[in-house]
């Protein structure tokens, strides 16, 4: 015990620490998840080990307030570094046409940090995972549509055509009773 007072002499020493060293396993663990799978595929499991993260927050939740309320913990540097890890594996993605383009970090953790606050807690794995897979789902990009090609017809005939037809209006004619004029 004496050990680990000579190392962090205080509780709130002891938390930061540990929040510190986890808040560096989540950065490194995307871009490690990056080196041995796809990106949409290295997202989803670094969503997982966020989710266990953040699971582990709800027995320390009042120990926590107290060390950010002292300003032992950055939660601005903590919360940028997420970010930047949610931004390696994002760009990624989209560089792989596996995700979105456009699609910010801040938007999915904003996103993580909502279904976890329904799910996160011991006991709501399933759905939690059900949750992911559903996020996933919508990071995806989205099929282009295109219009069904006629058969000897360019586009550009369509378009022409289209300019040629008159527009079919139909008017109507609002027709009030006016003041009598004398004759």
């Amino acid at each position: 015990m004496a050990t680990l007072y000579r190392h962090f002499p205080t509780r709130e020493a002891l938390v930061d620490a540990v929040y510190q060293d986890q808040v560096v396993r989540l950065t490194t663990g995307a871009h490690d998840l990056l080196q041995t799978h796809p990106p949409a595929r290295a997202l989803r499991l670094w969503m997982d080990l966020f989710a266990d993260w953040i699971a582990t927050k709800h027995g320390m939740t009042d120990t926590l307030l107290a060390v950010i309320d002292t300003g032992e913990i950055s939660l601005a540097h903590s919360r940028n570094e997420i970010l930047s890890a949610i931004g390696t594996l994002v760009d990624a993605g989209a560089a792989s046409g596996e995700i979105r383009a456009g699609t910010s970090s801040e938007d999915i953790a904003a996103a993580l940090l909502g279904l976890l606050a329904v799910s996160g807690k011991r006991g709501h794995h399933a759905q939690a995972q059900r949750l992911l897979d559903l996020l996933m789902d919508g990071l995806k990009p989205q099929p282009v549509p295109v219009a069904p090609a006629t058969p000897g017809r360019t586009a550009k005939a369509a378009r022409e055509q289209g300019a040629q037809q008159p527009h079919r209006q139909r008017r109507v004619r609002c027709t009030r009773p006016g003041p009598q004029r004398a004759a």
